[in-house]
């Protein structure tokens, strides 16, 4: 496995699945921002398949659904080249919603997630979906306002009865995307803050939960570097996803504040289960060989915190 993860095609892969979305972030016409997104999509099922010794559910659900986002997307951008109307580009917007798992298309997240190794499960949760959020500000702000709402709706109903970590994440990433278009609606500062720092928490978390071995939520073993994690991603202080949401909150308007502290709140209810798992259902062994991981996100959550308090400071 060591020699298929660390072959030239799985590196090349690698370049290609981080570049993709810079290439269509950076891109001045929409065609570099589809060839952005199908070298990253290509390259992941690439990733995704593992040689070929993994479950290959997940990597067909996940091509199929990118696929038609992708037509969707490619379909509205032709249209609007040759018959220059502006209005089609709720056409492309569809396709993004598709493929980065909005409301009304969110049913695929969850089904792929779980099915799917630690790595990738976070990267569809947030690597995969940078350069899809990163052009939602065009729609228009209501549009945005509904999504919000839909996602926070979702994500706490949906996240109330799941037993699976990545299970609970999933429906737990649709809020942080709630978040998210919060953020998009102030700044691309706030945006890119947000969706960098919930990327640091959630691979941290899954980091510790991949080191226990276990996918079940009621017995998964002791890991003080999924409990950093999880506390990271929960957003509470003095952790740095605290500072990310005050971020937001500070920025934002009232009503869409209210309504993701209201799905922030129900969310909670997942990570303490966990919580309450691990202090129940185990010791502390073990945490000595995460002890290096865990000073070190201990030293990047002060650090984030100084960067962020920073610009306010000058």
């Amino acid at each position: 496995m060591l020699v298929v993860m660390f072959s030239p095609l799985m590196l090349l892969c690698s370049f290609l699945v981080v570049s993709g979305p810079l290439i269509s972030i950076s891109s001045s016409s929409w065609s570099g921002v589809w060839v952005g997104m199908e070298l990253n999509l290509f390259s992941f099922l690439v990733i995704m398949n593992g040689g070929g010794s993994f479950d290959l559910e997940p990597v067909v659900k996940y091509f199929v659904v990118q696929s038609m986002g992708s037509v969707v997307f490619i379909f509205g951008v032709m249209y609007m080249y040759f018959f220059l109307k502006n209005s089609f580009i709720i056409i492309m917007m569809l396709g993004l919603l598709m493929k980065i798992g909005i409301f009304p298309f969110h049913s695929w997240v969850p089904s792929v997630v779980t099915k799917s190794r630690w790595v990738i499960s976070g990267l569809i949760l947030t690597w995969q979906k940078l350069a899809g959020l990163t052009f939602l500000n065009l729609i228009s702000s209501s549009l945005i306002f509904v999504s919000i709402l839909s996602m926070v709706v979702v994500g706490s109903i949906g996240g109330l009865n799941q037993t699976s970590v990545r299970g609970m994440s999933s429906y737990s990433s649709f809020i942080h995307m709630s978040w998210m278009m919060a953020g998009l609606l102030s700044s691309f500062y706030i945006f890119f803050m947000y969706f960098f720092v919930y990327m640091i928490s959630l691979f941290l978390f899954f980091l510790g939960c991949s080191n226990s071995g276990k996918n079940s939520l009621v017995s998964s073993s002791s890991s003080l570097l999924a409990l950093v994690g999880i506390f990271m991603v929960m957003g509470v202080p003095p952790f740095i996803g605290f500072l990310a949401k005050l971020l937001v909150l500070l920025s934002s308007p009232t009503l869409i504040c209210v309504i993701c502290l209201l799905g922030s709140v129900v969310s909670l209810k997942f990570y303490v289960c966990f919580f309450y798992s691990i202090l129940l259902n185990s010791s502390l062994k073990g945490v000595s060989s995460n002890s290096i991981a865990v000073s070190l996100s201990l030293m990047a959550n002060f650090l984030g915190m100084l960067l962020f308090t920073m610009p306010f400071l000058m």
